[in-house]
């Protein structure tokens, strides 16, 4: 999730594990433990287009370069300040910090490799999406009660903030399950295991989700609110069977398929000769009629690697958040 998220986040953990009696530096300790994993993003401007996309949410999101982060800043404090009591709790403290911040992402539709380089599955449960300021204020606001009222128990405040994460964290499954329900039920496809339904969030709320369907000869896309009685309409997009041909043998576009699994939309733009790979497993940048789609892996016929396309006019959720906002209300 977001760096804010994630720092508040560290912070309630390691106020959880510490237990009673955390003192404000360790809180802060806390808040900067559940931000330090993605820090890897300081060596993307190093990497090829999809290296860098791909190493985001690896080895540093590791339960094992968690562990070992935790001893080694256990060990450090505890030669820093001899006779240091309840030592060991302060490094589980510190390690549920570092590594509940893989546990977010995983709630995430990027992915996280939390078991790297033993196992280099993306492990993505799709339940919130990477911006959600109601979860976001939740583990938030008790922290911001505990300040307000000057008693500094922030024991309680980070009890009180893991309680809040469970009640959004309980809405938001049970909002997509009502929505993958919806969304099978209006898919008039013969199921099968070449017919694949994900069903993801969107940005900035739990109540409006979007199907992707990937099947061999096409991908399907639809949306559906949770909270109103409307008809599901899919959309289908033939996948390019020559220009999955074409690209299929490039160790690039093996590596951006491990990102994009089998939602992975290929288009051929015959002017051009090339190819254009579209990572659809969040779904379209629209909520309402034919899909669209940005940020394409263009590779040109004869070459073995490729570029992303750049949208100068499309940043991020925040440019559709019109549409969003009128198909939520």
């Amino acid at each position: 999730m977001d760096l804010i998220t994630q720092a508040v986040f560290g912070a309630t953990t390691f106020a959880v594990v510490r237990g009673r009696g955390v003192a404000t530096k360790e809180v802060f300790w806390g808040a900067a433990m559940g931000a330090l994993p993605d820090m890897d993003v300081l060596t993307m401007p190093f990497l090829g287009p999809v290296e860098a996309l791909l190493g985001h949410r690896t080895w540093s999101h590791s339960v094992f370069a968690a562990a070992a982060l935790a001893a080694i800043l256990t060990f450090w404090r505890a030669r820093r300040t001899p006779n240091q009591p309840n030592l060991l709790r302060w490094g589980a403290a510190t390690f549920a910090a570092l590594h509940t911040h893989a546990w977010l992402d995983m709630l995430t539709t990027f992915g996280t490799q939390t078991l790297y380089p033993v196992w280099e599955e993306r492990i993505a449960w799709d339940v919130v999406h990477v911006f959600h300021p109601a979860a976001t204020l939740s583990l938030l606001f008790p922290w911001l009660v505990e300040w307000r009222r000057g008693s500094q128990r922030w024991f309680r405040a980070g009890q009180w903030s893991t309680l809040a994460g469970v009640v959004v964290l309980m809405w938001a499954m049970g909002a997509k399950s009502l929505a993958t329900q919806r969304l099978a039920s209006n898919l008039t496809l013969r199921k099968g295991p070449d017919v694949v339904l994900r069903v993801v969030p969107t940005p900035f709320n739990s109540w409006l989700w979007h199907g992707v369907v990937s099947t061999p000869d096409s991908m399907g896309f639809a949306t559906t609110h949770v909270g109103k009685q409307e008809e599901v309409t899919w959309h289908w997009v033939t996948q390019n069977k020559e220009g999955v041909a074409r690209t299929q043998g490039l160790s690039q576009v093996q590596r951006f398929k491990l990102y994009t699994g089998k939602e992975c939309l290929v288009r051929r733009d015959l002017p051009s000769g090339t190819t254009q790979l579209y990572a659809v497993k969040y779904g379209p940048t629209n909520y309402q009629g034919p899909p669209r789609f940005v940020f394409p892996l263009v590779v040109q016929d004869g070459e073995q690697e490729g570029s992303f396309a750049d949208d100068e006019n499309f940043t991020g959720p925040w440019s559709n958040a019109p549409e969003l906002w009128e198909r939520l209300w």
